[in-house]
């Protein structure tokens, strides 16, 4: 056979089995939505973290509500120790290694998303906190722990990571991983109820004697939530602001109510605000509703809205945060 022919004939086999090699390769799995359920505190073999810690930081975390400071993506993470070195690591926030190696980028919350803590899991090297999102689902912030050291003082970047233990993994290193970057926690934010608990029907009690009017009870405001609707609103875009509360009008048919809004930016007083509406209110549980147009000039940023409202000069009030987006 020709020495050409040979060649041409090589070229054949080596393309025909580059193209049987190709249709015989299995395409990649797609990549699951991220889940992780809360193991209870649950204590495992595979580190030496005790029920005593897990304990100390789930009461810590669990139940928390917090705003969103950056982006947050399905499969992220908090790298407690991300490049080494003498001192005390910076955290960053990256993917995991193996789904930015696929490309995976599918966001779970964006900046601004108002979310709650409400459960928790630990692994070897690292633990998940689970975390419900006040638009709907659920988003998983993880921590990862340090590498080992060399014999130089030293980790490698691609060394092990340690396993969890009580003496470095306290509720204190938690906090500085989670708020380094991540989260921004808001203390005693009210939640609204998404149901109403029906109680039982008291037993019939003996029937008492009118009190003297000197001594009448004092019609009070109480129970008071707000929210902001969506949390997250763009320019020309409706927002509106609720304010659910229980009135006890001391013994009274009904009662005069003022509910004032505000609104602040920078902790500062937007023009035209605060709002204010007074209004009859009976005994009972009220919900009552302002509806505004973001003006098309409004600036972008994080707002507060203040809900106040008051029976004379006695008042409650609460504020919560929203985001207004950049066009």
């Amino acid at each position: 056979m020709k020495t050409s022919a040979v060649v041409r004939l090589s070229l054949l086999l080596a393309s025909l089995g580059l193209l049987l090699s190709a249709c015989s390769s299995t395409p990649a799995k797609p990549i699951p939505r991220q889940e992780v359920s809360d193991d209870g505190g649950k204590t495992y073999n595979s580190n030496s973290l005790s029920g005593q810690r897990i304990g100390e930081i789930r009461a810590a975390f669990i139940g928390r509500t917090f705003v969103f400071k950056e982006d947050w993506f399905e499969y992220a993470l908090i790298d407690s120790d991300p490049v080494g070195g003498f001192g005390e690591p910076t955290p960053i926030t990256q993917v995991a290694n193996w789904a930015k190696k696929r490309g995976y980028r599918q966001q779970a919350s964006s900046a601004g998303t108002v979310a709650e803590i409400v459960g928790m899991r630990t692994y070897r090297d690292g633990m998940v906190f689970i975390c419900q999102l006040e638009t709907g689902g659920k988003a998983y912030v993880k921590i990862l722990n340090y590498r080992a050291w060399t014999l130089l003082g030293r980790h490698r970047g691609t060394a092990q990571r340690r396993a969890l233990k009580d003496k470095l993994i306290t509720v204190a290193w938690v906090e500085r991983n989670l708020n380094y970057h991540t989260v921004k926690f808001i203390e005693d934010l009210p939640r609204l109820p998404e149901v109403d608990i029906a109680l039982p029907r008291p037993s019939a009690q003996p029937r008492l004697s009118a009190v003297p009017s000197a001594f009448a009870p004092t019609p009070i405001i109480s129970q008071l939530t707000i929210a902001a609707s969506p949390a997250q609103v763009k320019n020309n875009q409706p927002l509106e602001l609720l304010l659910n509360y229980t009135v006890d009008t001391g013994g009274q048919t009904s009662i005069v109510v003022s509910e004032i809004r505000t609104l602040l930016l920078n902790h500062s007083v937007l023009p035209n605000y605060p709002k204010t509406t007074t209004v009859t209110r009976q005994a009972g549980r009220h919900l009552s509703t302002f509806k505004l147009t973001i003006p098309a000039r409004a600036k972008a940023g994080n707002y507060l809205f203040q809900g106040k409202v008051c029976i004379a000069e006695n008042c409650v009030s609460s504020t919560i945060p929203f985001q207004l987006l950049a066009h």
